[in-house]
């Protein structure tokens, strides 16, 4: 690897942040949707509105705050929702 002027990273700090999971991702919107829902009574969360969610740590440092854009997801989620059912049923 050292052709070429490329060189291995030597530390932690340059390494790259892990990947999050589907199933990772799945938890952090369900957080985000129970935290609106439970905060304001509906989930009728206007497209623009990102919602910050708790993540526990992957170290022994305190939790992170994640930003969910909690109205887009929704939004897409109800605009596929017919093609995604169309899909299901013909199989």
């Amino acid at each position: 690897m050292a052709t070429g002027g490329v060189e291995p990273a030597d530390t932690a700090a340059e390494q790259p942040e892990p990947r999050t999971t589907h199933a990772d991702e799945r938890s952090l919107n369900l957080a985000a949707a129970t935290r609106y829902r439970e905060r304001e009574g509906h989930l009728q969360v206007p497209r623009e509105h990102i919602e910050t969610v708790s993540v526990p740590p992957a170290s022994c440092e305190g939790p992170e705050q994640r930003d969910v854009s909690l109205g887009t997801r929704i939004s897409n989620q109800r605009s596929r929702a017919p093609a995604l059912a169309a899909r299901g049923s013909s199989s």
